[in-house]
């Protein structure tokens, strides 16, 4: 009876370890940003903290088979973390593509942003005074 306590502690300290590495992780994807008027929450950011953890409990499983000892459990943590990853993975990539028409439609505004600029010197000199100087002779 008690070797079951100890199984059940060992996969409770599982899900805890996940979880801290999980809030551990988001946290540190915002490492990059270079002050608070920078924070951007998205759900890219938890994407990406998701696609390190999923990995990383599939290699303790692997690494620590002796402290997990539920056969049955492990196989199915291994395919819960194998979708999950694949999943989130697949979210990324998702985000990314939206990324892209995103920039591509703001490529657009400034192209016609700079048609606008060149057809009226008026509002060349009125919008472009924020763009450096390279951006005014276009």
């Amino acid at each position: 009876m008690q070797h079951h306590d100890g199984a059940t502690h060992n996969y409770i300290m599982f899900t805890v370890n996940m979880v801290l590495s999980l809030i551990v992780m988001y946290f540190v994807m915002f490492s990059m940003i270079d002050g608070w008027a920078d924070f951007r929450n998205n759900l890219n950011t938890a994407y990406m903290a998701l696609t390190m953890v999923a990995p990383m409990g599939i290699i303790m499983l692997a690494t620590m088979g002796g402290m997990y000892g539920r056969t049955g459990l492990n196989v199915a943590l291994y395919i819960g973390l194998a979708v999950l990853f694949v999943a989130v993975l697949a979210g990324t990539r998702k985000q990314s593509e939206q990324r892209v028409r995103l920039n591509s439609w703001g490529t657009f505004c400034k192209t016609a942003s700079l048609q606008t600029r060149r057809q009226h010197p008026k509002v060349k000199r009125q919008v472009g005074a924020h763009l450096p100087r390279s951006s005014h002779s276009l």
